[in-house]
């Protein structure tokens, strides 16, 4: 038994936080009481100013590693996490989320059923006091392609469901830390060139809903770097359909903020960049007639 646990893989958990002591330890918590101990957590502030540094230095556990920095951007600290990581594998946790208590045992699992494999997913749920219940639980997708990643996320609970191998990761390169969003649809399209894409076939994370929850973002930069992130795509069939996502996104921002006109022009776009079928998950005119024009 003892030999056995020797070769266990050792997994980095990246958890980049800003000012969230009062959420963190729930986080740095799941990861401690995993079913597979074998880890070590890797704490990025960037640039706290409430008590963060403090929460930590109440851990007596000898796997938490604490880095601060100057506040740089979520992008920036997960890079530094990797940089620093030791583990075979490399797992990420946003500091408002938490894992379910087997996230990283069937993760691992499923990475030695296929170690072919550079990335493992799962589904998520997501939890919260008023809103988080009413958000239906994401299930795992069975198959993630780049096809898919190039086009939309296709990744339940994003970031904190991403399990890689650190060689993959280091291979694909940083997070582009000039983004703000769709960062980790820009990580995830790279990493899918080096190797095919698993999912356990259960809910791995649990996502946070509250305040800071998919805050507002500014609009015009939020297009502009799905943009970016569409435009580094070299199938020009694909970087199209991505780019008629982008603007379908966008519109939905605009209708959940009461701004009706702009969502209609913004959906306009998405059929002019791309009439056709963008993809078989991502349907368009069905969830515009049924969703938002004909309940309102």
């Amino acid at each position: 038994m003892h030999s056995e646990k020797s070769t266990m893989p050792l997994v980095s958990v990246i958890i980049p936080t800003f000012n969230r002591a009062h959420l963190l330890g729930e986080a740095i918590n799941s990861a401690l009481q995993q079913t597979y101990q074998k880890i070590e957590i890797i704490v990025i502030d960037d640039g706290s100013t409430d008590n963060t540094a403090e929460l930590i230095g109440q851990y007596q556990d000898s796997r938490i590693r604490y880095f601060r920095q100057d506040n740089a951007g979520v992008a920036t600290a997960r890079n530094r996490g990797i940089n620093a990581s030791q583990g075979e594998y490399i797992a990420f946790l946003d500091s408002d989320d938490m894992y379910k208590p087997d996230c990283i045992e069937k993760k691992i699992a499923l990475a030695n059923r296929y170690p072919e494999a550079v990335v493992i997913g799962g589904g998520c749920t997501y939890f919260g006091a008023t809103d988080g219940n009413n958000l239906p639980s994401t299930p795992a997708r069975k198959t993630v392609t780049y096809a898919d990643l190039c086009i939309f996320t296709a990744f339940p609970g994003a970031t904190c469901n991403i399990f890689v191998k650190r060689s993959a990761a280091l291979a694909a390169g940083p997070f582009n830390t000039n983004l703000s969003d769709s960062e980790d649809r820009d990580f995830l399209r790279r990493l899918s060139k080096l190797g095919s894409i698993k999912s356990c076939d259960d809910y791995t994370v649990a996502i946070r809903v509250h305040s800071e929850f998919r805050p507002n973002r500014h609009r015009a930069k939020m297009f502009a770097d799905r943009e970016w992130v569409s435009q580094q795509i070299p199938e020009p069939h694909l970087r199209k359909k991505s780019r008629a996502w982008n603007a379908m996104v966008v519109g939905y921002d605009c209708w959940r903020a009461g701004e009706k006109l702009p969502a209609l022009r913004w959906w306009l776009r998405s059929f002019l960049i791309s009439p056709g079928p963008i993809h078989q998950q991502l349907p368009r005119l069905r969830p515009i007639l049924r969703d938002y024009l004909l309940r309102r």
